[in-house]
């Protein structure tokens, strides 16, 4: 047994060694067909296939085998071409939904980054608004210290006066942003 007829063939894969020259004709003749190298390779083994097997049914010498071998021929190219055309329309729908997708994919992200920018921004406020409250707190502690020192009972004494401040103001502008 020799090492031709010892291959079993592997599903789906197919190893061919050439001579330099016969690679770079290949390659050239498939580039010159504006075919995908891979694609290019297929295409001119089912082509070579198809020769062959329509030249051995055109040499056949009985009638009735020829006859017979043609018709089985035209069936086979009709169903080939009929898988070929229905396979190319679902190649064609593929690629509309794969440009869909990347065009839906590139709109989500962009919503993605638009939505972390606007996250960050919200918390970088709601850290600033953290700040300011716990420094109203401290004010406030403080005035509360100064009225208790102030002796409310005694008569003729004038209350503590608050003036607003700016950071008073500022804190409102802040309550009316988070109830607007």
């Amino acid at each position: 047994m020799d090492e031709y007829t010892s291959l079993t063939p592997q599903p789906g894969k197919l190893e061919v060694h050439v001579t330099e020259d016969v690679a770079n004709d290949l390659y050239q003749f498939i580039s010159r067909q504006g075919w995908e190298y891979e694609e290019g390779l297929r295409l001119l083994l089912g082509a070579g296939m198809g020769y062959l097997r329509s030249s051995k049914i055109l040499s056949e010498t009985d009638p009735e085998s020829k006859e017979k071998e043609i018709h089985q021929l035209i069936a086979r190219l009709v169903e080939t071409e009929s898988r070929l055309a229905a396979t190319r329309f679902r190649m064609s729908e593929l690629q509309q939904a794969n440009e869909s997708w990347e065009l839906s994919t590139g709109a989500v992200n962009t919503e993605r980054v638009g939505l972390s920018n606007v996250v960050k921004r919200q918390r970088e406020e709601i850290d600033q608004l953290h700040a300011e409250v716990d420094r109203l707190k401290q004010e406030n502690a403080q005035l509360m210290n100064r009225v208790d020192q102030q002796d409310l009972s005694s008569p003729g004494s004038d209350p503590v006066q608050l003036e607003p401040t700016s950071r008073h103001k500022h804190l409102a502008t802040w309550l009316e942003k988070l109830r607007g």
